[in-house]
């Protein structure tokens, strides 16, 4: 008995290996994985229900849009550090350091990442624990910082200095990235009351109309007393037109978080777009029209970048100066929130 009972699971472990192999096999190409994944799940939403999606409705969530905008133009300030390569290549006074600008970005990318990690746990205990939560003058000397040290990119000429200045970008980027998720969630916090007194006014409206078509009956229980009821469509759907509220969007807080990561996703790729078309306009030069040049090193380690620059120090000017830009415009939005104490 024991031995056809082994054998039965056996059995019944290579028909599930079998089927797997055919679930496999009749996978949807990868346009069919493309439309399952992309569009059907928004095919049958309305344009408006799309733009709702990634909405936040200012009226009931004006300090934490304010929020999402600074992070928006964080991350169009930071991302200049896309063109080091060619900063380092250009700029730079080379070197046997600099000979390989490959190397050095990584170099570059450990100091800063190293000085973050180092900055942002005791950030975030300062502002626990010494300043009674409050977040914004962090975020306000992190942006200066961030500022100054695009401009102090400018003045590098070794790579030596172009390692301290990132210690100190990186070390800002801590603090930055501390302070802006503790804001995110403390205005969301603040504005997540306005979501309840919104539901318990839907209530209200609710208990109105039925107590209006029920000429007044006391013996009907009051619908705003149930604190967990469901506002979903069947019961707005009892609410006449002229009762329903437009324009009432009940978003959740992982919906808002959601648009609150596009906005830097939206800036991470607008920075590069807008700074590279500065770089490429104002430091332009007759090498780098229509030339292809391959980077990195020969099997002797040496490189074969070419001589002459990819860019003119104008260009790099004009890309850094933004950065440094957009970091004062993260820093002067948040002058802009209204909450006490953050």
């Amino acid at each position: 008995r024991q031995s056809n009972k082994a054998n039965s699971i056996v059995s019944d472990i290579e028909e599930q290996e079998k089927n797997t192999e055919k679930a496999s096999l009749n996978l949807p190409p990868l346009h069919g994985l493309i439309y399952i994944l992309l569009y059907e799940p928004i095919m049958n939403k309305s344009r408006s229900e799309l733009v709702e999606a990634y909405w936040i409705d200012t009226s009931k969530h004006r300090d934490f849009f304010i929020v999402t905008i600074s992070r928006f133009f964080y991350y169009m300030g930071i991302s200049s550090q896309t063109f080091f390569l060619y900063y380092i290549h250009d700029v730079l006074r080379q070197s046997a350091r600099t000979a390989n600008p490959e190397a050095a970005i990584v170099l570059l990318a450990i100091v800063g990442q190293s000085s973050g990690a180092i900055t942002c746990y005791p950030v975030g205990l300062l502002s626990d624990k010494c300043m009674g939560g409050r977040r914004k003058p962090f975020v306000y000397t992190a942006c200066i910082l961030l500022a100054l040290g695009n401009i102090g990119l400018l003045y590098c000429k070794t790579l030596s200095d172009m390692i301290g200045v990132c210690a100190v970008l990186g070390a800002a980027n801590g603090a930055y990235l501390t302070m802006d998720t503790s804001l995110a969630v403390d205005t969301l916090d603040s504005d997540e009351g306005e979501v309840v007194n919104n539901n318990n006014d839907d209530a209200s409206t609710i208990n109105e109309y039925v107590n209006d078509e029920e000429g007044g009956n006391s013996e009907r229980e009051d619908v705003s007393t149930s604190t967990n009821i469901d506002f979903d469509e069947e019961v707005k759907a009892m609410l006449p037109q002229s009762k329903k509220k437009k324009g009432n969007h009940n978003h959740g807080a992982a919906q808002l978080l959601g648009v609150w990561g596009v906005f830097g996703f939206v800036g991470s790729a607008l920075g590069p777009l807008i700074g590279g078309t500065a770089l490429l306009l104002l430091g332009k030069t007759a090498t780098n029209s229509g030339t292809t040049v391959t980077s990195g090193g020969d099997v002797t380690g040496n490189n074969i970048f070419p001589s002459s620059p990819f860019y003119k120090f104008q260009g790099y000017e004009a890309l850094y100066s933004l950065s440094a830009f957009y970091f004062f415009c993260s820093a002067l939005s948040l002058a802009l929130v209204r909450k006490k104490g953050v």
